[in-house]
């Protein structure tokens, strides 16, 4: 891939240069670190980074003059003392195993170098990206349900590619000694499902677009916000799971158990609600030899938006990071954040881990 930009530029290098191979056949000694990619056994592809930088500055996270850039390598120096980066060099990986993972080519970092790998049958196992980014032109990775994208400030998860991971809607919940045949009948009126047991009465609006419209003339109960307990490990790399919380992180009642004949294994375990607002916890993990090689947390707050007769669903990024990085001021959730990595790491997992009445994971 060509660059759109002319060296030099300095560089935030997000790759441990330590181990490179030293070479003393220049007037100052420098390190070379060959890539491939090694999901498959047959690869071909081969890229070279020349490090000219002293030991010290090799580490991942320092900063670097990038003076050439080739198809076969990259060449850093050091970097001129006061000089802020421009782009990140970052070096991320992916799996083809069941089609879950992936290099997203939609969107294009200011280069890259992509080397891939192969079955023995010849089916693309993985790939291995290096490449030059910003907080514009970015690396995207689908990790199992999640895209992250990488820039010059880091990495961001973006989205739940899983359609049971992320479900939100409103649902009006009704004690069941104000139930009356008037509040039924209006919603039959209105197409509206309704759900009845002994303990209340679930009238859910009805959908539009973006959007649900708010039930008519149904003046009594309490519109709640419900959100679904979902996810698990699907392959033997990669998980993701979502947990639903109340916002000071307690585990909430289940309001309705997932339909066993959708997506029950790693889908909807359970929908779970409270007045107005929830707390969703999503962890996304990826395994190695039974080892955790990666680890992101994502916390968001999900709040109802009412306007005349019009629901929307708003949600607030509270935290991202890695699980066991929560802060101190984040500690209520901690509890959460167990559970949501228990699931992600359970293989096919069709329990439901968080909820009152559920034992802790």
């Amino acid at each position: 891939m060509a660059t759109n930009f002319s060296p030099p530029k300095t560089v935030l290098v997000d790759v441990d240069m330590c181990g490179g191979k030293p070479m003393t056949d220049a007037e100052q000694p420098y390190v070379i670190r060959s890539f491939k990619d090694t999901h498959g056994p047959n690869s071909t592809d081969v890229f070279e980074i020349w490090d000219f930088r002293p030991e010290a500055e090799r580490v991942a996270g320092s900063l670097a003059s990038l003076e050439t850039i080739t198809e076969q390598r990259l060449v850093l120096r050091s970097a001129e003392p006061g000089k802020k980066a421009e782009l990140a060099l970052v070096m991320k990986k992916y799996t083809a195993e069941g089609d879950c993972c992936g290099f997203n080519p939609g969107i294009e970092p200011h280069w890259r170098a992509h080397l891939m790998s192969w079955t023995k049958s010849g089916w693309l196992a993985g790939g291995t990206l290096l490449a030059l980014v910003d907080d514009t032109k970015l690396l995207v990775i689908e990790y199992g349900y999640l895209s992250v994208q990488y820039g010059i400030s880091g990495k961001w998860l973006v989205g739940s590619c899983n359609r049971s991971i992320g479900q939100f809607a409103p649902v009006l919940r009704i004690p069941t000694d104000l139930v009356t045949d008037e509040v039924l009948a209006q919603a039959n009126e209105q197409g509206l499902r309704v759900y009845r047991d002994h303990e209340d009465c679930r009238i859910y609006p009805e959908p539009i677009g973006k959007g649900w419209k708010f039930p008519q003339h149904i003046d009594v109960g309490v519109l709640h916000l419900a959100g679904a307990e979902a996810g698990g490990r699907r392959s033997g790399r990669e998980g993701t799971a979502i947990v639903i919380a109340g916002l000071k992180g307690e585990r909430l009642r289940i309001l309705q158990m997932g339909d066993p004949d959708y997506e029950l294994t790693c889908g909807t375990h359970a929908w779970l609600s409270a007045p107005h607002q929830v707390l969703s916890v999503m962890v996304d993990v990826e395994m190695e030899n039974g080892l955790d090689v990666r680890r992101d947390c994502l916390i968001r707050r999900h709040q109802l938006e009412v306007s005349d007769d019009w629901i929307t669903i708003g949600e607030t990024e509270l935290w991202r990071g890695r699980p066991d990085g929560l802060p101190v001021h984040m500690s209520k959730f901690t509890e959460a954040v167990d559970a949501a990595m228990s699931k992600a790491k359970a293989a096919y997992c069709r329990e439901i881990i968080y909820a009152q009445g559920i034992r802790p994971v």
